[in-house]
This record gives C-alpha cells, structure tokens and sequence, in this order.
C-alpha cells in the first residue's frame, strides 16, 4: 500500500465533500455527517486541502473552523485554525494512587492509550 495512509478502522468514517473527504475518528460511532460537510464544504472547495481533513474524537463546533480538526494543506497556511483552541477541554486532577503504585503498569497503560486515541499515519 505504498502512498497510501494507513489507520485503525474501527469508529473511522469517510464523509465525501465535493472531490475530497472528511475522515472522522468518532468513539460514539454515529457523526452528524450533513453538518460535517456543510462545516468543511467552503474550506474544501479552495482546492488546497491535501490530501484529507481529519477529524479528532474530541470535534465539537468552533469559532470559524471545527474544533478537534487537522487540516492539512498544500502551498497555504491557515493561521485562523493553527492551535485556535490549544487545550480545550483538558484538566487535571489528584488522583488517590501513589506513582509508585502504578508504576509497573504504566507500560500496560500506555499501550490502551496508544490503542485507543488515533496518532500517527500507521
């Protein structure tokens, strides 16, 4: 499959705008596709989409653009959706556990982790 990208299946959805996609990772498993593509529909239709837009399982509508979105392009930077909502969503707090404690799990951790939330191009 040499060019072409490669990701896990489950809870992937493809959404056809114009002569391009919208790749959407959605663990609830059922994305509103119409107002996914109306959301994209402009954006895509500049042509300098490349090759796809993808859509992180935290999406929810934004200022301008989709929050949760990678929209990668060709020859064009886009400085309105570039880090528009850093951080959105993420807290932290004192768990009841010692580092320590876990620590001899954190390999097995990290593999559900890695299983779970979509990275990379393989």
């Amino acid at each position: 499959m040499k060019g072409k990208y490669k990701y896990r299946e489950r809870n992937v959805y493809d959404i056809p705008v114009l002569d391009s996609f919208v790749r959407v990772w959605d663990g609830g498993g059922s994305p509103d596709r119409k107002l996914i593509g109306e959301s994209f529909f402009h954006l895509i239709k500049t042509g300098f989409i490349h090759p796809y837009i993808a859509l992180m399982p935290d999406y929810h509508p934004g200022e301008g653009s989709m929050i949760g979105s990678v929209i990668p392009t060709k020859d064009v930077i886009l400085l309105t959706v570039a880090g528009g909502d850093l951080g959105c969503g993420v807290t932290s707090l004192q768990l009841s556990v010692m580092a320590d404690e876990i620590e001899s799990k954190l390999p097995d951790i990290f593999k559900d982790l890695y299983a779970a939330i979509p990275t990379g191009s393989s």
